[in-house]
């Protein structure tokens, strides 16, 4: 008798033991960081010198009630196009890292460093921009910058779909695609007339 309660003790121990380790880890996946991606109304005019630039962004957000994400990026894991770019020169975006608003434009020529968003919070990245001195195109806010003038990271007029990857050290990669609507023509600087040149559509989850 006294054996079987001596069993009974362990097994009932290992038990408790296992739920404890399997109710640990469920906790730990609950207040792991889940970032996603959201829509910035409008287009954000800006300087950059001495310039008049434009910028369409998008919100990184990490969920609230979970752990505090390290280590994030947004790399452009595809560009495809419903106009005449050919799908080899669209090819040319795939894995560049987009650049932080305002943080990696003073030395475009580096790779962005990675962030960290705490829960709830967010951080916002450019995805493209008009410049009032580039005639009819509209630049890939990729980084580091490819070399000026080479114009590789200039899209004419058309909608695209930028398929995009958000990630982190302790976060889960998830995917996203957004259009972006681009018309072409020259634009002149203005706030009121930037939004008729370009603009961010159908942000989802592919």
């Amino acid at each position: 008798m006294r054996g079987e309660i001596t069993l009974l003790g362990v097994v009932l121990g290992l038990v408790l033991g296992v739920a404890g380790t399997v109710l640990g880890e469920v906790l730990r996946l609950r207040r792991r960081p889940k970032l996603t991606l959201a829509l910035v109304d409008g287009l954000t005019l800006t300087e950059v010198a001495p310039n008049n630039a434009a910028f369409a962004r998008l919100d990184v957000l990490n969920a609230p009630r979970r752990d505090g994400a390290v280590g994030v990026s947004v790399k452009i894991e595809r560009v495809r196009s419903r106009s005449g770019e050919s799908a080899s020169e669209l090819d040319f975006f795939q894995g560049w890292q987009l650049a932080w608003a305002n943080e990696d434009r003073g030395n475009p020529n580096v790779p962005p460093e990675a962030r960290s968003i705490p829960a709830g919070g967010s951080r916002r990245i450019d995805l493209v921009h008009l410049n009032e001195t580039i005639k009819g195109k509209m630049l890939v806010d990729i980084r580091p910058q490819p070399v000026p003038r080479s114009g590789a990271n200039r899209l004419g007029a058309g909608t695209f779909t930028f398929e995009l990857v958000v990630s982190g050290d302790n976060a889960s990669a998830r995917r996203f695609a957004i259009d972006v609507v681009h018309d072409g023509e020259q634009w002149d600087g203005q706030d009121a007339s930037a939004a008729e040149r370009l603009r961010l559509a159908a942000l989802r989850a592919p």
